[in-house]
């Protein structure tokens, strides 16, 4: 992503949706802080289904 918070957000992001590959986002993430982070990073402009 050329930011390193970006890329440990989505590390993170992936890694829990890979131990729950058929969860929603709220259900795979581990609470609601982390929820909101995923979907912030979702949200954000340098975020891409390219880049990803």
């Amino acid at each position: 992503m050329g930011d390193a918070r970006l890329n440990r957000r989505l590390v993170r992001m992936a890694e829990r949706l890979g131990a729950q590959p058929n969860a929603s986002i709220p259900v795979a993430c581990n609470g609601w802080a982390e929820t909101q982070a995923a979907y912030r990073l979702l949200a954000h402009e340098a975020v891409t289904w390219e880049r990803v």
